[in-house]
């Protein structure tokens, strides 16, 4: 199966040769605006007056090409790593402006 940049879907027929390729369907390659879009309760997004879009000649496909994630691991692990340690040093002087007003109080106390 080969996919083409225009979305066009190509086989090898069963039985035939190697170089005998039979276009079998086309994807439609759509790019409507953001704001034509809508979340829809099926999780995927959907032009919201409920229409079609119409095909865009410009949108072009790439076949065999993985989509790559926007995150990288080992700086992520970095950051949380570190929010946690700001996170733990918070806490610590939390805590410890909490002893030292309980401190103070008791002080008060005493006089």
């Amino acid at each position: 199966m080969n996919i083409g940049a225009d979305g066009t879907v190509s086989v090898v027929p069963m039985g035939q040769s190697p170089e005998t390729i039979a276009a079998v369907g086309r994807i439609k390659l759509v790019n409507p605006a953001t704001d034509q879009l809508a979340l829809g309760s099926d999780g995927l997004m959907h032009l919201a007056d409920g229409a079609t879009a119409p095909a865009d000649p410009a949108v072009a496909l790439k076949s065999g090409v993985l989509e790559s994630s926007n995150v990288d691991p080992s700086q992520t692990l970095v950051q949380m790593i570190q929010l946690s340690r700001q996170y733990e040093l918070q806490i610590r002087s939390i805590k410890s402006a909490d002893e030292n007003a309980q401190s103070a109080s008791r002080l008060l106390q005493m006089t």
